[in-house]
């Protein structure tokens, strides 16, 4: 938090924007809730599809990843049914307000339990935290240099590498250690 509101206020004071990108405006307020606006035909959908399968995949393996590496981290229990249906209602809801689609981030799972999160009130704070962030303060998210926040989430990506586990699955399979590293 300290580093992006450094770098939003140095962006900001020192007129960094003529100099380095920045994120530029942001859409503030609630999202539009309800079905998406579009002229459904096949042409649409035959190139949505691919892509969707391919978010589809992707999505299910990170967010399944992901909370099963946490789970075991701190000896917890994991459903992956109760975990795919929270995801799915994630999506639906996702849909319905023209957001991004949702999953299992290992990046910001991993800003939540390195701030000591570990119950869901982490999450309802979070939540209230960017709902008073899209209402009132996405004016100054302009000024946040993208170099910034990519080495913000760089290092928090750093913070999700295993050196140990990596060297067991080397042990052990060459083959997935290779899947992995890449």
């Amino acid at each position: 938090m300290i580093a992006a509101i450094g770098a939003l206020a140095a962006s900001w004071a020192f007129g960094l924007d003529k100099q380095v990108h920045v994120v530029g405006a942001v859409p503030g307020g609630l999202p539009y809730l309800g079905l998406p606006k579009v002229d459904w035909n096949w042409q649409v959908i035959s190139t949505l599809i691919p892509t969707a399968f391919a978010m589809f995949v992707v999505i299910l393996a990170q967010s399944a990843a992901t909370a099963s590496a946490y789970a075991t981290r701190y000896g917890e229990s994991f459903s992956e049914n109760i975990d795919l249906v929270g995801l799915a209602l994630a999506e639906i809801g996702a849909g319905l307000s023209g957001t991004f689609v949702v999953n299992g981030s290992p990046t910001k799972t991993q800003i939540v339990d390195s701030a000591g999160g570990r119950s869901q009130l982490s999450l309802l704070v979070m939540a209230a935290i960017v709902l008073l962030i899209l209402l009132f303060l996405t004016g100054p998210l302009a000024f946040m240099p993208e170099a910034a926040l990519s080495a913000i989430v760089f290092l928090i990506g750093i913070g999700l590498i295993d050196l140990a586990s990596m060297q067991k699955v080397y042990n052990r399979r060459r083959s997935e250690f290779w899947v992995a590293w890449r």
